[in-house]
């Protein structure tokens, strides 16, 4: 459950709190969650299966191209 709203949100869940900060972190990390599988436009070969074994840092590669584009990553 999220409460708060402003500069300073926070959640709330079994007693653990976090800031805004952690939850967008968070919710990035499950948006790009196996991103590592999808093929680039030159990769015609199979599926994206092919990188299930690596998909993971694949994906987290994908994630930091994607934030360091941004001016601020916050």
């Amino acid at each position: 459950m999220f409460f708060g709203a402003g500069p300073h949100p926070w959640l709330l869940l079994d007693g653990f709190e976090t800031d805004g900060r952690s939850i967008a972190l968070a919710l990035s990390a499950s948006l790009f969650h196996d991103a590592g599988l999808i093929q680039t436009s030159d990769d015609t070969e199979g599926t994206g299966a092919k990188y299930l074994a690596d998909h993971d840092q694949r994906s987290l590669r994908l994630m930091r191209v994607r934030y360091n584009r941004r001016s601020d990553p916050r």
